[in-house]
């Protein structure tokens, strides 16, 4: 989790990309998974995450647990590489 204040430098998208490519690396993987709250759930659908199982109050009082899957395709991985190499700077700059 970001702090509030470090919104919009991208540090989340920083690090998903990161440790998504050092899996990729390492390991073989059909599919990515996270569970995730309504809050987050748009950055996740914009690097291609779609949201499965939905569970009203998953986490807490109006906190809810929404699974989401990024299946690893050709074009998902050529994606995710397009995407760390826009952002694998970013360590140097923040």
């Amino acid at each position: 989790m970001i702090a509030s204040d470090q919104h919009g430098k991208r540090l989340g998208e920083y690090l998903m990309t990161a440790r998504m490519i050092e899996v990729l690396n390492n390991h073989e993987v059909q599919a990515f998974r996270v569970a995730t709250s309504q809050h987050t759930e748009a950055f996740f659908e914009k690097y291609g995450f779609t949201a499965g199982q939905r569970i009203q109050n998953g986490f807490a009082d109006g906190l809810d647990m929404i699974e989401m899957k990024l299946a690893l395709t050709p074009d998902s991985q050529e994606d995710l590489l397009h995407k760390w190499k826009s952002v694998r700077h970013l360590v140097h700059t923040i």
